[in-house]
């Protein structure tokens, strides 16, 4: 199975639509969002994804009643508002906005993946088959570069994928 990880979008449309597209091309079943979508806009684009997408809150998030709305609006949008902690297909995941969060649930190593965005830095750590991964920020607003992650559940393989525009 293949999971798309994206996060820390902050209202660049024309980057998550690029990102859900290559998602889509890719055969991703589930797309995981880290937070920081900032708008309701967003969920426009996440649900142009062909498989079930899951969604935390970030610090940026500012009408989280229209996003959460929206969302509730859709069978294959799902708010997990701070944490998610589920399991999908064979892969345990965790998935927190903050890293300091995300790493001391690495710790307890009880889940196979897991995810986080906030410091908007591209970020893979593998220990034990258990992969703890930031995806780095689609808004190319820090960092310069604006990137998205595929992981695959049965490789146990990393892509990191560069979004133009």
């Amino acid at each position: 199975m293949k999971f798309a990880i994206i996060s820390d979008t902050h209202d660049r449309w024309d980057l998550t639509a690029q990102a859900v597209k290559k998602a889509n091309e890719a055969k991703c079943e589930v797309l995981l969002h880290a937070g920081d979508l900032v708008l309701p806009a967003g969920v426009d684009e996440l649900a142009k994804f062909t498989g079930d997408a899951y969604f935390v809150w970030g610090n940026n998030e500012v009408e989280r009643e229209a996003i959460a709305a929206k969302m509730a609006s859709s069978d294959k949008l799902h708010l997990a508002n701070g944490t998610l902690d589920i399991t999908i297909g064979d892969t345990r995941v965790f998935m927190n906005h903050y890293p300091e969060v995300a790493q001391a649930a690495f710790s307890l190593k009880i889940h196979d993946l897991v995810i986080h965005g906030h410091d908007h830095v591209y970020r893979v750590e593998e220990k034990d088959g258990r992969f703890l991964i930031n995806p780095g920020e689609a808004c190319r607003r820090i960092t310069g570069t604006a990137t998205f992650v595929i992981f695959d559940t049965e490789t146990k393989s990393v892509g990191r994928i560069e979004l133009t525009g």
